[in-house]
C-alpha cells in the first residue's frame, strides 16, 4: 500500500489521514501529483511557509475500472498565516463516461484555500453535461476559492454540483469562478454563520453561481454582499431568511427564490442588474433602492417587492414587451418612488410584441412619487411622445400612469377608427353645427 506525504506521492492505496504539508523557506510553489488509484479517508493540504502548496488529483490517466477517491474531510488551506493550498480535482471524460473524485468528502477551506474542479486535464467535450457531487463546503477567513471549468478547456455549458455551502468568518468572501460558460450549483442549503456587522461576500467572478436555500445561523441579522460581473441565482422554490442587508455591487442577482422580512437592499454601479421571478420582502419601513438596473423576469416574467421601490439617480427599470399582454412587470406592495431626475424606462421589444395588446409594466399598492425621467424604446428615445402617443408597427401606444395611489404603469394601445366611423363621426359634426338664423328680431 502506498501512501503520500511531506509532498511525495505513492502508488496504491493510502488510507487515514493524509497530511501534505511542506515547508520551504524560498516559498516557491509546491505541487503534488496524485495518480494511479487510492482510496483516502482523510485528506489534509497546509502550507507552512507563506507560498503555495497544490495537490493535483489527476484522472488523465485512469480508466473506468481505475479511480482515486476521497471520503471523510479534506481541508485546504492553514490555521493561520498568510500560504494558499489548492486542490485540483480534475474531472474527465472517458469515453461516455465522466470520471470524478471526491466523492461523501466535505470540503474546508480555510486561510487561502482553493478548490479547483474540472481546471485542467480533459480528454474529450463533455459539453451541457451535469455532473453530481456530494461534498458539502466550508469556507474559513479570508482569500477562499472555488474555481470550475478551464480556459484552456474543451467543454462548456458544464453544471458541476456540490452539496451545502457554509459562510463563516467576519468580513470575509468566497471568490467563485466558473469558467467556459459552467455552472457551480450548490443543491444543499447555503448557511451564513459569521459576524452580522461586517458581513459576508460572494464574489462571482465570471459564469454563475447557483444557490438553493439560505439561511443564517446565531440570532444576530446576517448580511451578504454580491460582488464580481458573474451572475449569483437564488433558485427558484428556494427560501431565504437571512434578515440582514443585500448589497448588488456588480454583476447579476437573479432572485427566483422567496424572502421576507429582510433589511434594505440596494443594487448599485452601472450595469449592475437586479433580476428574476422571485419575491423579495422587506421589513416595515425597509427599502429596494436601486441605482443600478431592475429587470424583472428571467425572459419575461413578474418580481415581486413586499416594501417601498426607488428608482435613484441613473437607474434604468427594463422591460421586455411580448405578444399579447406579456411584459416584465414590477409587483410592489408599498410605494413606487420615481422623483430621480436621471431614472429611465427601457423597453425592450421581443418577437410579436406591440400587437395591439395592453402592458402593465409596475402595480403598486401604496403610492407613486413623479415619472420617469427619460422613456427610450429598443435605444430610441420617445420620451417627447411616450404619453401623448408613439407608433410602434401598425399601432400607436401611449405609456399611462394609473393613479398616484394604488395604480399601475401601463402601455395602453390607441384605437384608431376604421374609416367609415370616421364618416360618421364628420356627419354627426356637421348636425351639431348651429343653425342659420332666418331673421332678426326687432327692436
Amino acid at each position: 500500500a502506498g501512501t503520500i506525504t511531506d509532498g511525495t506521492p505513492g502508488d496504491g492505496a493510502a488510507t487515514g489521514l493524509v497530511s501534505l504539508n511542506y515547508s520551504n523557506s524560498n516559498y516557491s510553489a509546491v505541487t503534488n501529483i496524485i495518480h494511479g488509484g487510492h482510496t483516502i479517508n482523510n485528506l489534509n493540504v497546509a502550507y507552512t511557509g507563506s507560498g503555495q502548496n497544490t495537490l493535483t488529483w489527476n484522472l488523465n490517466s485512469l480508466t473506468a475500472s481505475d479511480s482515486n477517491t476521497i471520503y471523510g474531510a479534506i481541508t485546504l488551506g492553514s490555521g493561520s498565516g498568510t500560504s494558499r493550498s489548492t486542490l485540483v480535482a480534475n474531472t474527465v471524460s472517458n469515453g461516455a463516461t465522466v470520471a470524478k473524485t471526491l466523492d461523501n468528502a466535505s470540503i474546508t477551506l480555510n486561510y487561502g484555500g482553493i478548490l479547483k474542479i474540472n481546471s485542467r486535464g480533459e480528454t474529450a467535450a463533455i459539453t451541457g453535461q451535469t455532473l453530481d457531487w456530494t461534498n458539502n463546503v466550508e469556507t474559513k477567513n479570508t482569500n477562499t476559492s472555488i474555481v470550475v471549468g478551464n480556459t484552456d478547456g474543451v467543454s462548456t455549458g458544464v453544471t458541476q454540483r456540490l452539496g451545502s455551502l457554509t459562510l463563516t468568518g467576519a468580513a470575509r468572501s468566497l471568490t467563485v469562478t466558473a469558467n467556459n460558460d459552467y455552472i457551480l450549483d450548490f443543491t444543499g442549503t447555503t448557511t451564513l454563520s459569521h459576524s452580522a456587522l461586517t458581513g459576508q461576500t460572494l464574489d462571482v467572478t465570471v459564469g454563475t453561481l447557483k444557490l438553493a436555500d439560505i439561511v443564517e445561523a446565531g440570532t444576530d441579522n446576517k448580511s451578504l454582499s454580491k460582488t464580481g460581473v458573474g451572475i449569483l441565482e437564488v433558485k427558484s422554490g428556494a427560501t431565504v431568511s437571512y434578515l440582514g442587508t443585500t448589497a448588488i455591487t456588480a454583476g447579476s442577482f437573479i432572485m427566483n427564490g422567496s424572502s421576507s422580512g429582510q433589511d434594505n437592499w440596494t443594487v448599485s454601479n452601472t450595469g449592475t442588474t437586479l433580476g428574476g421571478s422571485g419575491t423579495i420582502g422587506l421589513a416595515s419601513g425597509k427599502t429596494l433602492n436601486v441605482t443600478g438596473i431592475l429587470s424583472p423576469g428571467n425572459s419575461i416574467g413578474t418580481l415581486s417587492v413586499v416594501g417601498d421601490v426607488i428608482l435613484g439617480e441613473a437607474s434604468i427599470f427594463r422591460t421586455e414587451i411580448g405578444a399579447t399582454t406579456a411584459a416584465d412587470r414590477l409587483a410592489i406592495t408599498g410605494n413606487l418612488n420615481l422623483a430621480s431626475l436621471t431614472d429611465t424606462l427601457d423597453l425592450l421589444s421581443t418577437l410579436g410584441a406591440f400587437d395591439g395588446s395592453n402592458y402593465t409594466l409596475a402595480t403598486f399598492t401604496g403610492s407613486r412619487t413623479d415619472k420617469f425621467n427619460l422613456v427610450l424604446l429598443d435605444t430610441v428615445d420617445i420620451t417627447a411622445n411616450a404619453e401623448t402617443g408613439f407608433i410602434v408597427g401598425a399601432n400607436t401606444y401611449k405609456l399611462v400612469y394609473n393613479g398616484d395611489s394604488n395604480g399601475s404603469v401601463q402601455l395602453v394601445a390607441q384605437v384608431i377608427p376604421e374609416p367609415a366611423s370616421l364618416a360618421l363621426l364628420a356627419l354627426g359634426g356637421l348636425l351639431m353645427l348651429p343653425g342659420r338664423k332666418r331673421g332678426r328680431k326687432l327692436a
